[in-house]
């Protein structure tokens, strides 16, 4: 008697439907994560989590969740809605006037938004200096290391990062100190090239 076997051929389209699945997914996931970035370089930017209304809002006209990404902030006190919108709705005549009614929806259910473009997070150097401002966030520092700095900045009106950094001998990581204190709003520095020992820096305390 002859034995035969089956193989299971692999459905092609689940398979395809599968990738396509992941690779939004990681799209979303740098989306949240360039958007958090922007938003935790900026010390008058608080993130206060994600924003359950207008999620839901979003829901309800259509949106699929990784085409969006609605954080809820607090920007030098005022509570704003902000909502990271991916590069593909704008593309859409359709998603883009779906985004658009979503802000107005939002403002009528008493939320103040803010429509955030994909590409605008995406820029290069914007993106670049806000992630590393943003990684020296939690840095750890003494008030005296502060001062240091901030006495070091108020002699010289305009400093630079390495010169700020070189006056702090008591910790691993001075650079890291300077930008922790941008983040928090203590010394302000130029944001419009990428990051170096030569960036300009200055203090308003």
């Amino acid at each position: 008697m002859l034995r035969t076997e089956t193989t299971r051929v692999p459905n092609t389209v689940e398979f395809h439907s599968d990738a396509r699945t992941a690779r939004l997914f990681a799209e979303h996931r740098k989306l949240e994560n360039l958007a958090r970035n922007i938003a935790n370089a900026h010390p008058k930017v608080f993130l206060m989590g994600t924003d359950p209304v207008v999620d839901q809002l979003a829901f309800s006209m259509g949106f699929p969740p990784t085409d969006l990404v609605v954080l809820r902030l607090s920007v030098a006190g005022r509570s704003v809605t902000a909502i990271a919108v991916h590069a593909r709705v704008w593309l859409s005549a359709d998603a883009k006037s779906r985004a658009i009614e979503l802000k107005r929806e939002s403002r009528r259910a008493g939320t103040t938004c803010i429509l955030v473009p994909h590409k605008w997070l995406k820029a290069g150097v914007r993106s670049s200096v806000a992630r590393t401002i943003s990684r020296a966030r939690n840095v750890r520092h003494s008030r005296a290391q502060m001062n240091k700095i901030l006495e070091h900045l108020r002699e010289a009106r305009i400093s630079t990062i390495a010169e700020a950094a070189g006056v702090l001998d008591d910790h691993e990581d001075p650079i890291a100190v300077v930008l922790a204190l941008a983040s928090q709003g203590f010394v302000d520095l130029d944001r419009r090239a990428p990051l170096s020992g030569s960036t300009w820096l200055s203090t308003r305390f």
